[in-house]
């Protein structure tokens, strides 16, 4: 039996996929009965309540001061050490050194491909470390062939040292039928009518100033289409396109962005919708068209990087 180190600081931080994953990787972990121990290295105390609440039996550690600059290359192996843990995951980049052999689970490498959708500091701070601990890794995992396929060429790691581990909709994901979930879903984020959605973070990889564009030429083109836009995720780097486009168009009143929404809420949002649109640039993966299908929603996607195959 061994005691497994998880750090968990995505979870309770509203980053998105990667707070996904990793609550998702914790759940399968302990639902393989595998006899493992698990501590989660934690930087917020009410993530950490409840993430203890979420996974019974699980171990929440405080890894301070959350700063990453101190806590990834001090605290975090100085806890690996004290509380002998065997086996360290992390996301992207764990620390330089460590008594414990480290796993590390890169999603992608897009800055390398498309740095022009990172800030210089983004890049910088990427090129520095990414590479470092993949290079230092015992196992590097990622979520797609074509993320492999990255990581092998532009690192030069080895390929039997990269695993793919494919992405699943969570199991929340299904059809939601009910008509008064579904309405308290609409009127919580003031949707009126049939809608077409979209999920992701404002930012430009993401392509949602074509697809405002394509929407706002639709309606233009199509008056008896009365569908909204329904943008939901919260404001990225350079989201100042999106905002200025969607104020720029003809169909501004209809498009809506709801910011950041809560897990609970996205199958209803997913299963009201009769289209769900991802034109993303670059996936890693893509998760929210598995989740859209799930519920039941027809998908159309881009046929970019990972996403034909997903």
């Amino acid at each position: 039996m061994a005691d497994i180190g998880i750090d968990a600081h995505a979870i309770g931080g509203r980053l998105t996929g990667n707070e996904t994953y990793i609550t998702n990787l914790i759940d399968g972990l302990i639902g393989l009965e595998s006899g493992h121990k698990f501590t989660l290295f934690m930087t917020g105390m009410e993530a950490a309540e409840r993430a203890g609440n979420m996974f019974p039996g699980v171990r929440p550690v405080m890894a301070r001061p959350a700063n990453p600059m101190l806590r990834i290359p001090l605290v975090t192996p100085w806890l690996v050490w004290k509380l002998g843990i065997d086996l360290l995951h992390v996301q992207y980049v764990g620390p330089p050194l460590m008594t414990a052999p480290l796993v590390t689970v890169i999603h992608d490498i897009s800055f390398e491909s498309y740095p022009q959708f990172f800030s210089t500091r983004e890049r910088l701070q990427f090129k520095a470390t990414f590479p470092v601990t993949a290079r230092r890794a015992a196992r590097v995992l990622t979520i797609s062939e074509n993320s492999k396929r990255d990581l092998v060429e532009i690192y030069g790691l080895p390929e039997e040292k990269v695993i793919v581990t494919y992405l699943a909709a969570g199991k929340e994901f299904v059809p939601v039928a009910d008509s008064e979930s579904l309405r308290a879903v609409r009127g919580r984020y003031g949707i009126k009518g049939p809608y077409i959605l979209a999920v992701g973070n404002l930012q430009p990889r993401k392509n949602l100033v074509r697809l405002i564009e394509a929407y706002s030429r639709m309606r233009s083109a199509r008056p008896d289409i009365g569908h909204s836009l329904v943008l939901v995720g919260k404001k990225a780097w350079r989201h100042d396109p999106v905002l200025s486009f969607v104020e720029g168009s003809r169909w501004a009143d209809d498009i809506l962005l709801t910011d950041y929404v809560s897990a609970e809420d996205l199958p209803a949002l997913y299963s009201g919708a009769d289209l769900f649109a991802y034109p993303s640039i670059y996936e890693g993966f893509g998760l929210p068209p598995l989740e859209a299908m799930a519920c039941g929603t027809p998908v159309v996607v881009s046929d970019r990087a990972s996403l034909p195959e997903v």
